[in-house]
């Protein structure tokens, strides 16, 4: 009997929510091409601040994530972080880490437990990080008509204007158990 697999990993000292093996790709470059990780990776060349990946489970938007993070030296967070971030008092310093890094992952939008907070808290972020014309990825499994319609039109309007959203459609990459 072989041992399971850990269901995570880290990079550089970061949890990443990946099995082993996904890391060990990610760090070599050894990565299977999906949308996701195509979609990723020509954003990141572009001037356009924003760009939200939505779609299913299980299509590469994490490990197009993690691609992006470990070469860009990038910093990651859940929604429910950033709203956490910007609902409690003493978060001042994580709320500054998540403004000013030159590149943000945003995990699992549409997570968060309180759906007005989340929105007010994404927004307060989207706009100091398009004032300072920082790039911000957001990953969520909700489709774009979901996500357009829990973060509002003036959310959506600044993402917008400084980037893309795309809904992937792919097939799942993971293994099924």
């Amino acid at each position: 009997m072989t041992p399971r697999e850990p269901k995570c990993a880290t990079i550089d000292g970061r949890e990443c929510r990946l099995p082993a093996a996904a890391v060990a790709r990610i760090v070599a470059d050894d990565l299977e091409q999906t949308d996701a990780l195509s979609f990723a990776r020509e954003w990141i060349r572009t001037d356009a601040a924003f760009c939200a990946i939505m779609g299913p489970t299980g299509i590469g938007k994490t490990v197009a994530a993690w691609h992006l993070l470990v070469r860009e030296r990038g910093v990651c967070a859940t929604a429910r972080d950033v709203s956490d971030a910007y609902t409690h008092e003493g978060s001042r310093r994580r709320r500054d880490e998540l403004e000013t890094r030159r590149l943000l992952v945003i995990d699992e939008i549409g997570t968060e437990r309180d759906e007005d907070a989340a929105s007010a808290a994404l927004f307060e972020l989207i706009d100091a990080r398009q004032r300072g014309t920082l790039k911000t990825l957001l990953l969520g499994n909700l489709t774009v008509a979901a996500f357009v319609a829990r973060y509002g039109e003036r959310t959506i309007a600044r993402i917008r204007e400084s980037g893309r959203i795309v809904g992937l459609a792919s097939d799942s990459m993971r293994v099924a158990r």
